[in-house]
């Protein structure tokens, strides 16, 4: 039809004639079926099929194979190759799908149920009478391969059970420092994996169970388990109550009800702490949050050797004020040599920070483990259940000061400086500064039960007067005593105090 259309009109173009083609085609009766192809339908194509190849027999074919049959495919042997090989593949197959074709061809998949690709015909299949003839084969079949299962292990439940006997042997403590019931259990912070399997096989000198295998075990079986403890600076009065309940005597139940309102006490501390931080970030809030805490002693140089267990070394201090709505950090660093670490050295600290115009908002909250503003509002967590922001900056810095070598307290700076990679650290050398004698000075604290005090405000407008509260309850009275002493001021200016020689036992012993 095409090629006629291309000599009447005298050019190549079908684009613009290919619908008429189709129509006409369609509608033309073929010689070969007698029928047009707009009349052959679904119900009326088999008998078609048939009268059009009456040769083949479609309907009464015979199969060799039947579906699910398991077979061997031929090989392909090249022109000199050895006679004696074996002719048939040694992996056997399975036929999945039987496709009714002139010669009919066979659909085949391996024991994993993937499909091979392409078809078979009869006299490239042989049918495999004895799956397991190979000894290969019946090896496989029987621990399993990686494409058909997981492969079997070669430990018993006797060693599953003799791991988990073990396991459960090995003491253990819970965490008691939240209300919050949990099935969080912890072991020795010395103890992991390896040494648990290095004892077992001690303990058990014929297992032979693998480290591997250990490791699967208490990962599978004890996922309550962690080689941490829950917190490392805990409560001493959550441990004696603790310890109270567990021995079961008459005031264990006494204990209880004590430890649950401690508990509760210290919960209620660290949400008036988080919603202060929240809201002083918010946009057009007029205070800022401060918490504040000193970081355990840090020792230079840090040298390995053994005669260093019998030196002294230099404790250097540094005091953490982290800005909770800018989320920075300060560190006022100093060592024994230049001053202590007294109420004095803290004030000082403070005061050194909040002069640098860290904040231009007029009030001010702090948190602990309190010039330029109208109220300053100082808030203290439970002994033990402190989560400053300032203890997460020191798991950073003791997590750096592992990886660098502290030979003076100035390498000391590099340490804090590098122990995150934002820069939110900022070091002040208190040791170049002078400090405050504050508390000698002006303060007089005996009528302040400082011991009980949880929150301590200060107000412009009320100058020597401290503001004091027993918990944390926004509806709590406040208490009014006043702290200054007779005929002093709150002006706050520097005095130097004298440096802090270091001791002459030290002296006498330092490196």
């Amino acid at each position: 039809m095409l090629w006629r259309a291309f000599s009447l009109g005298g050019e190549y173009k079908w684009i613009h004639i290919l619908d008429d083609i189709v129509d006409k085609y369609n509608n033309t009766v073929h010689s070969t079926t007698r029928m047009k192809p707009v009349k052959v339908t679904a119900r009326n194509e088999r008998s078609l099929l048939k009268s059009t190849y009456t040769h083949l027999k479609i309907a009464n074919q015979i199969t060799k194979f039947k579906v699910g049959d398991h077979v061997r495919i031929s090989k392909y042997r090249e022109a000199f190759e050895k006679g004696y090989t074996p002719n048939w593949s040694s992996e056997i197959f399975i036929i999945r799908k039987i496709r009714l074709s002139n010669p009919t061809t066979y659909l085949l998949q391996d024991e994993a149920d993937k499909e091979i690709t392409g078809g078979f015909y009869e006299l490239e299949l042989q049918k495999a009478k004895h799956p397991d003839a190979h000894l290969v084969e019946k090896v496989l079949r029987k621990k399993g391969n990686k494409r058909t299962r997981t492969a079997k292990s070669k430990f018993t439940e006797a060693d599953r059970a003799l791991i988990c006997e073990d396991i459960n042997s090995i003491p253990r403590d819970i965490s008691h420092y939240t209300r919050a019931k949990s099935d969080k259990q912890y072991l020795s912070p010395d103890l992991n994996i390896h040494r648990l399997h290095k004892a077992f096989i001690q303990k058990y000198s014929d297992s032979l169970v693998t480290y591997k295998f250990y490791k699967h075990i208490f990962l599978k079986n004890f996922p309550q388990l962690s080689f941490r403890r829950p917190r490392t600076d805990t409560c001493k009065f959550c441990d004696k109550l603790h310890c109270e309940i567990r021995a079961h005597t008459a005031r264990s139940e006494e204990a209880k009800q004590e430890l649950q309102l401690h508990q509760r006490k210290a919960e209620a501390a660290t949400s008036a702490m988080k919603k202060d931080i929240i809201e002083s970030q918010l946009p057009g809030t007029k205070f800022s949050v401060l918490s504040m805490d000193l970081e355990q002693v840090l020792f230079v140089p840090t040298l390995t050797h053994s005669d260093m267990f019998y030196m002294s070394q230099l404790s250097c201090y540094n005091l953490c004020t982290n800005l909770g709505d800018r989320k920075e950090s300060f560190m006022c660093f100093w060592h024994e040599g230049v001053s202590g670490r007294g109420a004095n050295e803290v004030a000082s600290c403070l005061l050194r920070t909040l002069n640098d115009g860290i904040t231009t908002k007029k009030n001010l909250i702090v948190w602990i483990n309190t010039g330029q503003f109208d109220t300053i509002e100082h808030k203290y967590l439970v002994s033990g259940h402190s989560l400053l922001q300032c203890d997460r900056d020191f798991a950073l810095i003791e997590k750096r000061k592992k990886q660098m070598m502290a030979m003076v307290p100035e390498d000391l700076h590099n340490v804090i400086m590098s122990s995150t990679h934002t820069g939110r650290f900022s070091v002040i050398d208190m040791a170049k500064l002078k400090y405050s004698l504050i508390y000698k000075l002006i303060l007089n604290l005996k009528n302040v039960n400082i011991s009980k005090v949880v929150h301590i405000k200060v107000d412009k407008q009320h100058p020597g007067v401290l503001f004091t509260k027993e918990n944390h309850s926004p509806v709590a009275p406040w208490k009014e005593t006043k702290v200054l002493k007779k005929g002093k001021t709150c002006y706050l200016g520097f005095k130097e105090n004298n440096d802090y020689p270091v001791t002459r036992y030290k002296q006498s012993r330092r490196i």
